[in-house]
């Protein structure tokens, strides 16, 4: 029997979800559809142990969160965020991504799919076409414009998302004709609420050249609804100007409170590197401003306030249907690729954060209730220190980037092959993509190439290992631990034609200077995250055993007793389930 999670499906051409009322998905077939989703997954079928279906599937993805600050912070938390999570919810301590390249995209595919890249089809946020050599963005789709903003250009959608997503699943399983579930999605990022939203969900994320939330016609083919274009009209976004990003607490109280001025933070922004952070700073211009606006807590404020606005707007919830929102916080990771993890910013970020997730929790539990919601919370990927300050603290780090090597990679290719061209098209996040044009005129073996390409890199400095796509491909080559989490990153099509991995705690990214602080490793600081469970179906508790986030999806298929996505891999998490 081959189990639905392997079978590729085709999203439905209708984008558009019923509005009236009706009955909710049965607990008998509910229960069928459970057994028959899981039953090749894991040794015991997995039935729906919620006593009763949730009425909102809520997750929260913070972008740029390690696992740790959940411990390390909790003091410092107030009662009604995080730790609310922690206290009422199930809590693993040690959750994991498997794949190498911890990118945006990758992590909130994961996330939602419970798949790899080569099934939800993001090895990052971008890649290389081999056909024209441009770099392709992960929601790229010129066929559905942007809407909501008369300042945004191009077009986005999920076409490229290879896999239902978990929202997908929960409209595709309510089959009823009316009150039937809907998804929504909500992000400063794009890639933060197409991806979570699925093919039959609707996104929404900001423009940061007109301070709007915005979609596509793929989720709005005549335009954003009435409220939502009511929200943008109120110029919400301009609330904060002439406002500076100041401490929350008292300076002395914070463990950077002595360190807000370091050398290495890099606020291209234009934020100035000490507090206040004036918005307005050097007469910033609209475009400034609104740029400006995602790299403060002000970023996730704004967020939090159109997501309420759609709670209230779409009546989520309050149906007899189970719905489902994401809500992905942004401004961390901005913060944190600026000013680093272990900035003054990026800590009060994280106090901050708690206060907002408080007040989303509060409207929720307000208006549908908490305790018939199923909260999820995680991240997308962590982060790796600033590489000045390691080696300020007497660690050994640096940063590498194709600078550093590709001229005398291309010199070494040309000695050993006798090629005239160059023979390396270029470096995109962690992939080398090769000149395969180039090397079939000079009547060479794709391989041969990669493996010389391979052999120079291991014996660059700051580089871990190199795999080529013709060893990933074909299984050649020694198994290890840390060549399976590449092999989880990679796609046939679009990653590149050598995979690089960087040693412990060295910043390696096609622009060696483009951020403070990076991530994109398969390393504990980029792989460990937060994840939290509570609702219906889940036995409160902290569990300490190693888990991989990718479990994230089919755990929430299982509690809702549907068929987990379409190309999902994974098992349940294990001690979920409430007795």
């Amino acid at each position: 029997m081959v189990p639905l999670c392997s079978v590729r499906r085709t999203p439905r051409a209708d984008n558009s979800y019923a509005q009236d009322s009706g009955s909710r998905v049965s607990k008998a077939r509910r229960f069928v559809v459970a057994l028959v989703a899981f039953g090749a997954l894991v040794a015991t079928p997995i039935r729906a142990f919620a006593k009763d279906e949730p009425k909102l599937v809520l997750l929260v993805v913070v972008d740029q969160m390690r696992g740790e600050l959940l411990s390390s912070f909790e003091s410092r938390f107030g009662a009604d965020g995080f730790r609310r999570l922690l206290e009422g919810g199930r809590c693993y301590a040690n959750a994991r991504f498997g794949h190498a390249a911890t990118f945006t995209a990758a992590g909130h595919a994961t996330v939602v799919t419970g798949a790899d890249a080569a099934g939800h089809g993001f090895p990052g946020n971008d890649w290389v076409d081999r056909e024209s050599g441009d770099v392709t963005y992960c929601l790229a789709d010129p066929e559905h414009r942007i809407v909501g903003s008369r300042t945004a250009n191009g077009g986005a959608s999920p076409k490229l998302l290879d896999s239902t997503t978990i929202a997908d699943e929960i409209v595709l399983a309510d089959r009823s004709a009316v009150g039937r579930s809907r998804a929504f999605a909500v992000s400063i990022k794009d890639r933060g609420a197409v991806i979570p939203a699925g093919h039959r969900g609707k996104a929404y994320w900001y423009d940061n050249t007109s301070g709007r939330f915005v979609s596509s016609t793929y989720h709005y083919p005549n335009g954003l609804p009435d409220w939502a274009a009511r929200w943008n009209a109120q110029g919400n976004a301009d609330r904060y100007r002439g406002q500076s990003w100041t401490l929350m607490h008292e300076r002395d109280t914070y463990l950077a409170g002595r360190a807000d001025d370091r050398p290495w933070e890099a606020p291209r922004s234009g934020l100035g590197r000490t507090f206040p952070h004036a918005l307005d700073a050097d007469g910033a211009s609209d475009a400034t401003f609104y740029a400006r606006l995602p790299v403060t807590p002000f970023g996730d404020r704004l967020t939090l306030d159109f997501v309420l606005t759609l709670l209230e707007s779409e009546r989520l919830g309050s149906g007899p249907s189970t719905d489902f929102l994401s809500v992905s916080f942004s401004a961390t990771d901005y913060i944190g690729h600026e000013f680093g993890p272990e900035s003054l910013e990026y800590e009060d970020q994280i106090l901050r954060l708690d206060a907002c997730l408080a007040d989303l929790l509060a409207r929720v539990d307000a208006t549908v209730d908490l305790d018939e919601t199923l909260v999820v919370l995680t991240a997308d990927h962590g982060v790796a220190s600033v590489p000045e300050y390691l080696v300020s603290e007497g660690v050994d780090s640096t940063r590498v980037g194709p600078e550093d090597f590709v001229a005398e990679l291309e010199a070494s290719l040309r000695a050993r092959f006798g090629s005239r061209e160059s023979l390396v098209s270029r470096m995109r996040n962690v992939n080398l993509y090769l000149d395969r044009d180039a090397i079939r005129r000079a009547s060479l073996e794709t391989a041969e190439v990669e493996r010389a390409v391979v052999a120079f890199l291991e014996r660059q400095p700051g580089i871990e290992a190199a795999f080529s796509r013709t060893d990933l491909l074909t299984g050649a080559g020694a198994a290890s631990r840390l060549r399976g989490r590449v092999e989880r990153s990679f796609h046939p099509e679009r990653s590149g034609d050598v995979v690089l991995v960087q040693r412990p705690d060295v910043f390696l990214y096609h622009r060696t200077n483009a951020h403070a602080a990076m991530h994109g490793s398969p390393y504990g600081y980029d792989a460990h995250v937060p994840l939290v469970l509570r609702g219906p179906g889940v036995r409160p508790g902290l569990s300490y055993t190693t888990v991989d986030v990718a479990s994230l999806a089919p755990t929430v298929a299982a509690i809702l007793g549907i068929a987990p996505p379409s190309r999902c891999v994974a098992s349940p998490l294990p001690g979920f389930a409430t007795d």
